[in-house]
């Protein structure tokens, strides 16, 4: 297993060569805990679902990169809104509706889809990793749009009473339990430690908290003071 830095110039290369695999799996080491990151592909579901030895009926996110996603939500007031949408859901799961989309499948569910905004930093560098991909991969399978976006989870076997990992020690034995090829280390997870929450945000911009998590509290209330309701 090859292990890098976050801030590593060749980190999109590496994890490039990683996606054009036949396993097209790593794992990243975000604020808080360990996610896995794959190819928005078939070949990156089957990958993910192997690795976490997926359990039936679950839902996989992506994370933000470019525009896309918001461009082709349900209600464009949400792409409207991005800038304060970015800012106060930072460190969090939105969930909302997709145009076009009513159907089910690994990352849609009943027209809906789950997205991972992090801080400016990676948002620029999963923006940049977006870009590469839409050169290197076929659109996914899953959306009525072209979109590129890698889809994430938590780093651990699913349904795993222990939760998330939170250890380094952990996180790294999981890799190489799980025949991970790539790990990303980013010093950021001694920060703070545990899951991000989940909140739905409808047409009518009520946002619902739909799993507790770090510094939910004080999002919401950011929510309320730009408009957001719950």
């Amino acid at each position: 297993m090859k292990e890098i830095f976050s801030s590593d110039e060749n980190l999109i290369d590496e994890i490039c060569i990683v996606f054009k695999s036949d396993n097209p799996v790593f794992i990243f080491e975000f604020s808080g805990v360990y996610g896995l990151i794959a190819a928005n592909s078939i070949e990156g579901v089957n990958a993910i679902n192997a690795a976490k030895i997926r359990l039936p009926n679950k839902f996989y996110s992506t994370v933000f990169g470019t525009d896309a996603i918001l461009k082709n939500a349900k209600h464009s007031k949400l792409f409207d809104l991005k800038a304060q949408l970015l800012e106060i859901f930072e460190g969090s799961f939105i969930r909302f509706e997709i145009e076009n989309l009513t159907t089910t499948n690994p990352l849609i569910c009943n027209g809906t889809h789950q997205v991972l905004i992090k801080r400016p930093s990676y948002r620029d560098l999963f923006n940049n990793l977006e870009i590469e991909l839409s050169k290197l991969l076929t659109p996914s399978p899953y959306f009525s749009f072209k979109h590129y976006a890698p889809i994430c989870s938590s780093a651990n076997i699913s349904g795993d009473v222990a939760g998330s990992i939170i250890s380094k020690q952990k996180a790294l034995e999981f890799a190489k339990s799980r025949n991970i090829k790539l790990f990303v280390h980013s010093k950021l997870n001694a920060l703070q430690q545990g899951s991000y929450p989940v909140f739905s945000i409808d047409e009518n911009l009520r946002v619902k908290i739909e799993r507790k998590g770090l510094n939910d509290e004080m999002i919401l209330k950011k929510a309320e003071i730009l408009n957001f309701r719950h």
